[in-house]
């Protein structure tokens, strides 16, 4: 008797197939975890998207900076060779040949305006925005660079942001 307990312990009695069949394992994500990832991600994105456009406005002040500089040095140069500033009309035809690029002048640089003007020997650079940056640049809205190397930042209002706008172009 004994012997026919042992074996009936050693196997296992015959399932129902149907059993199996309602054991269906799913694969994927709950809509609680989809929610959680979104929540993430809106959250990462609320801070990185002003962040970057901060980035891009400063970074494409700073090329503008640059092209302030080129300009006001390649204007040197001519008058190191010429003995004399070239006059408004040879800047914005672009005429300085050999000294400066005439797209560098009166033409948009990255969202920016540069003009030039000549008064008593000084040589003045002026950096605003066009329209697409006019209301994204509030802090440098007015950046001039003079011949004396006098260098100047003004905002929408009209205060002096000079050491904001100059510093951290570089």
């Amino acid at each position: 008797m004994q012997v026919i307990l042992e074996i009936f312990q050693k196997h296992q009695p015959i399932t129902d197939k149907r059993e199996h069949m309602y054991k269906i394992k799913y694969k994927g994500f709950t809509l609680i975890e989809v929610m959680i990832v979104l929540g993430i991600v809106a959250i990462i994105a609320t801070i990185a998207i002003p962040n970057y456009q901060n980035y891009v406005l400063r970074s494409n002040r700073a090329q503008g900076l640059a092209v302030l500089q080129t300009n006001m040095l390649a204007i040197e140069q001519f008058k190191t060779r010429n003995l004399t500033y070239p006059a408004a009309s040879q800047i914005s035809a672009g005429t300085v040949a050999g000294y400066l690029d005439k797209t560098n002048t009166g033409n948009s640089i990255l969202g920016y305006n540069i003009s030039y003007s000549l008064v008593s020997e000084v040589v003045t650079l002026t950096m605003t925005p066009n329209s697409t940056l006019t209301n994204k640049e509030t802090l440098c809205s007015v950046i001039t660079l003079n011949s004396n190397e006098v260098q100047t930042a003004k905002d929408t209002g009209g205060a002096d942001k000079t050491t904001e706008c100059w510093a951290n172009s570089r």
